[in-house]
């Protein structure tokens, strides 16, 4: 059954509680009844000559003033708000001014409020026929009821606010959950035979969701999640039904909603590091669970939203070596232009060929626990619970992989940032966060010691654990590297390079993390590139360099699921890429048909580079001690 739907607007000039009031049954009674004036027979009308037009409240104001619907009846003035505002210098006669020479916000706003008197006009053209047809008294209550009445909410509300947001361009995940929130207001609209769009109509709605809205469990749901329904229908409401025209605006600017209190608790997790490391090498047992495990996996490495991570993929950038993700956050519509640290996600990437699958939030979430559980995430964790409409906070424990939804990801690579050094700011620029208050609840390494030290624990004892960044073996504060040669080397952290290397990638995956040695005298005004790259070619220089380099190639080794291809590149790009300074100045020659003939007469610039590439790699690692074709039989035996 057809609910009726009564809009109650602020109207200056009449009392709009008395008419919201009545409208219903006496429009009803008018209806059923034909309800006639005692002299109409008698009476003589032109209805022809009733005529409307429009006024301002504040004409000669500079400011955007009101503007209302004005009509005489019996003498007497009436004034309906159209619940448009218009600057006084952009009105006409009966209408807004549409011109070139404003703003194209100004037509915009102009515009909504010529539709606005337009859809008025043709209903109280409506009204004059209906005084004819139904013989009913013309009235100040009459035309009140009626124009108030509106025919589109005489039809369906909840219809036309769902058909704009299926016609919106949005995302389908967003409306998706639009349409959620307007279903569950549409159940409980089916509880009553007429409503009026006011405070007591949406307190109710509240009280209806606190008794009404249940979790998986069959419990309460949260005040949080009670105030973010009504929340998001208000803007529903306001987006859609004041947009076109379905609600008058000022019904909704005059709603005001008391939030439930809510008692506030930290029970949100983030993973630890290798834990994630532990998650992307467990297999699963088939290709839906093993996608979304590697979406999962990707949110922790890359700090997206689940609604952003598809996109991850969809406009990737590669220069010198970095590779480089390019989004607009669904949410915030936030711009996100970073590069992609560690090298598991970008593993993920180019699994599935820069396309990542999708789906839904809640197939996700139901999915990411029992995944989790599967892969051995393993610990409890003591979580509170709120129910709405109770002030109570229970103490719940639950276990650990039963706490992760898609939002852990979010939280674990803000987390993982956080404990290897990175500064909030720096942080904010990958996650996007506009605020750094909202980035330091993400932060689960603050709370306690916990998180820190077993953070630390795993970096000392079994750092092949934790996530690597690409191309980088990050060394933070004072720690010893240790070599085959036995010799321990002490890194420095009392100096920051970070800035001169940030325009050469392969300097700065060796320096970015002040591994180098005391030596070097930091010294902002003097200190150049250049001398750096002096430094490397001395005694002192090579031994920094082939010692990470040694150091970096030997963890590699223990990475069961590095592939070769990544090996060499890796070995390529750390060792600085500079054949001059490996002895391979010589250029290299053939035989061909029995003349000796340089290479670069006969191939390629591109060609000679692969085959220096090659020479260059079987060097480095001759140097090094490292045998090439060990490791590459290593590597294909384990690589799965």
């Amino acid at each position: 059954m057809a609910r009726k739907y009564i809009s109650s607007s602020l109207n200056n000039g009449f009392d709009t509680d008395k008419v919201v009031n009545t409208c219903a049954d006496k429009i009803s009674t008018e209806f059923k009844h034909k309800k006639q004036a005692q002299d109409l027979s008698t009476t003589q009308v032109f209805y022809n000559e009733i005529a409307p037009h429009y006024n301002l409240r504040k004409p000669k104001g500079s400011k955007p003033t009101m503007v209302y619907f004005v009509c005489c009846i019996n003498k007497k003035q009436v004034r309906i708000s159209t619940g448009f505002k218009v600057y006084p210098k952009h009105w006409g006669k009966d209408k807004a001014i549409i011109s070139n020479r404003q703003s194209i916000i100004d037509n915009k706003n102009n515009s909504l409020l010529n539709d606005k008197i337009n859809a008025m006009n043709e209903r109280f053209n409506e009204y004059k026929l209906y005084l004819c047809d139904e013989r009913i008294e013309h009235s100040n209550q009459t035309f009140k009821n009626f124009m108030n009445n509106t025919k589109e909410n005489n039809t369906d509300l909840i219809k036309h606010i769902k058909n704009a947001i299926c016609k919106d361009d949005k995302a389908d995940n967003t409306k998706e959950n639009y349409l959620r929130f307007v279903s569950r207001f549409e159940d409980f609209l089916k509880t009553k035979e007429t409503y009026v769009l006011n405070t007591a109509l949406m307190n109710e709605f509240q009280q209806w969701c606190i008794d009404n809205m249940k979790t998986q469990n069959g419990s309460k749901v949260s005040p949080d999640t009670i105030n973010n329904t009504v929340k998001k229908l208000m803007t529903i409401l306001k987006n859609y039904g004041v947009m076109y025209g379905f609600i008058d605006k000022t019904t909704l600017d005059n709603i005001l909603i008391k939030p439930l209190q809510v008692k506030k608790t930290d029970d949100e997790i983030a993973l630890r590091g290798d834990e994630v490391t532990q998650i992307h090498r467990f297999k699963c047992d088939n290709k839906k669970d093993e996608e979304i495990k590697d979406l999962f996996v990707l949110e922790c490495l890359t700090g997206q939203r689940i609604s952003d991570i598809d996109k991850v993929a969809n406009n990737i950038e590669t220069k010198n070596g970095r590779t480089y993700i390019n989004l607009v956050q669904e949410k915030t519509t936030e711009k996100i232009e970073v590069d992609i640290i560690f090298q598991i996600a970008l593993d993920i990437i180019k699994k599935y060929n820069y396309k990542l699958p999708t789906y839904d939030r809640y197939t996700y979430n139901k999915r990411i626990k029992e995944i989790c559980k599967d892969a051995g995430i393993k610990g409890t964790e003591i979580t509170t619970k709120q129910e709405a409409g109770s002030g109570t906070v229970k103490k719940i424990e639950k276990e650990r992989y039963e706490c992760v939804s898609s939002h852990t990801g979010r939280r674990t690579f803000i987390t993982l940032l956080s404990l290897m050094g990175y500064n909030y700011n720096d942080i904010a620029r990958y996650s996007g966060h506009k605020t750094l208050e909202t980035l330091r609840q993400y932060d689960k390494s603050k709370v306690g010691t916990k998180f820190k030290m077993m953070y630390e624990d795993t970096k000392k004892n079994h750092p092949e654990l934790l996530p690597q960044l690409i191309n980088t073996k990050v060394c933070k504060n004072q720690e010893i590297i240790k070599t085959n040669s036995n010799t321990d080397i002490k890194v420095s952290n009392k100096h920051n390079y970070e800035f001169l290397f940030k325009n050469v990638d392969v300097y700065k995956s060796l320096f970015i993390t002040n591994s180098i040695n005391d030596e070097i005298q930091y010294n902002n005004e003097v200190y150049t590139l250049k001398q750096i790259c002096n430094y490397l070619q001395t005694e002192i220089g090579k031994k920094d360099r082939y010692s990470l380099i040694k150091q970096i190639l030997k963890e590699s080794c223990n990475i069961p699921f590095i592939s070769y291809e990544v090996f060499i590149k890796e070995i390529y790009d750390i060792s600085l890429m500079e054949y001059t300074t490996c002895n391979h100045n010589e250029q290299i020659t053939v035989d061909v048909d029995g003349n000796t003939v340089e290479l670069d007469e006969i191939m390629s610039i591109e060609e000679i580079q692969e085959i220096y590439k090659e020479r260059y790699i079987k060097y480095r690692c001759a140097e090094l001690g490292i045998n090439i074709e060990e490791i590459k039989k290593y590597l294909n035996k384990h690589i799965y």
